[in-house]
């Protein structure tokens, strides 16, 4: 039903304010759904015209188009690594490895002072 009001709605409003289309599968398209929903095809005139004279469209001058053209582009050179994310890294990573080292000698240094302790 959507389709049906759409057709309408199109067919109104090319009579209205006389819209035309160059694009010949709208028009087709315009006039099938029409017919099957017993809509006059007779509001798009042009899509009957189509219709009945493809030949006409077929000598009609082809436009050539200018615009961007794609182009092969080189590899992208190798480029040097980047060595400013280990610098940042440098410091944390020194600072893990002294306090293991701290650890370390603060761990050899209790059991001296745990001897102290005992004896006095």
């Amino acid at each position: 039903q959507t389709k049906k009001e759409l057709v309408e709605i199109y067919q109104e409003i090319a009579k209205k304010h006389d819209v035309q289309t160059n694009n010949i599968s709208f028009k087709n398209y315009v006039a099938e759904l029409a017919q099957g929903y017993g809509i006059s095809a007779n509001a798009s005139p042009d899509a009957n015209v189509a219709q009945s004279s493809p030949a006409a469209t077929a000598q009609a001058p082809t436009v050539s188009v200018q615009g961007q053209q794609l182009q092969k582009q080189e590899p992208p050179k190798a480029t040097e690594p980047d060595w400013t994310r280990l610098l940042f890294l440098l410091p944390v990573l020194l600072s893990l490895l002294a306090g293991m080292l701290w650890q370390l000698w603060r761990a050899q240094q209790l059991p001296s002072v745990k001897k102290a302790v005992n004896n006095v």
